[in-house]
């Protein structure tokens, strides 16, 4: 009997929830696709079917934890973006509020991170993501400057880079201090800062607060 799409994508969430504990538990490096079979109660081969290798399920929950950026440009592309830097102040708290409110980011985003800082494969395709993001964050940026809701000297491209620095700034500092740099308080208060100084007289974006957003 063929599958559902919804039993695949059952299926999926499972194999994505037992990889997440097991690499937690074991590094990514100790755990096997057989492991991570057993764990999600299915085969290695479905655990393939969806995933191929390894390092495909550690870049699915990479996206499963970074689909702010996604859901943003989506909006722009649906022409339902009427307020643009608002719609970056809202990307950026959800960055920050869904990271810092799930027990698990932080520990695969250091998983994912020390990654890619000594596998080629996984140094490629953090740069194809990253590019992706700033892509995004410049196009919206770009709608913000048309529309005339772009403070001068920012142009689009100062102010996607600047913001795209500040976030990756701020991830970076979480990721490696466990203790001094609270996400939450300090990062948001970082990119609200930067995010006023964008806005136009009479337009206004939204504070960022630590009220959880739901995908």
């Amino acid at each position: 009997m063929r599958r559902t799409s919804e039993e695949a994508a059952a299926t999926r969430r499972r194999i994505l929830s037992a990889a997440e504990a097991i690499f937690i538990e074991k590094g990514y490096d100790g755990t096997s696709l057989h492991e991570i079979a057993a764990e999600a109660a299915v085969t290695t081969g479905a655990v393939q079917w969806h995933f191929g290798q390894k390092m495909y399920i550690l870049l699915a929950l990479r996206d499963e934890l970074c689909w702010h950026a996604r859901k943003l440009d989506k909006l722009l592309e649906a022409g339902m973006i009427e307020k643009p830097l608002k719609a970056i102040a809202d990307f950026a708290a959800s960055a920050i509020n869904c990271s810092a409110d799930n027990n698990n980011c932080r520990r695969i985003l250091r998983i994912y991170h020390k990654k890619v800082s000594d596998t080629a494969a996984f140094y490629h395709e953090d740069r194809r993501f990253r590019q992706e993001v700033r892509a995004t964050l410049g196009n919206v940026f770009a709608y913000a400057e048309a529309i005339k809701h772009l403070r001068a000297p920012w142009t689009s491209d100062t102010a996607a880079n600047t913001l795209w620095f500040a976030l990756r700034g701020t991830f970076k500092t979480w990721l490696e201090d466990d203790s001094k740099f609270d996400l939450k308080s300090d990062g948001l208060r970082i990119v609200q800062t930067i995010l006023s100084s964008y806005e136009c007289a009479g337009v206004a974006t939204r504070k960022l607060s630590a009220v959880r957003l739901i995908k």
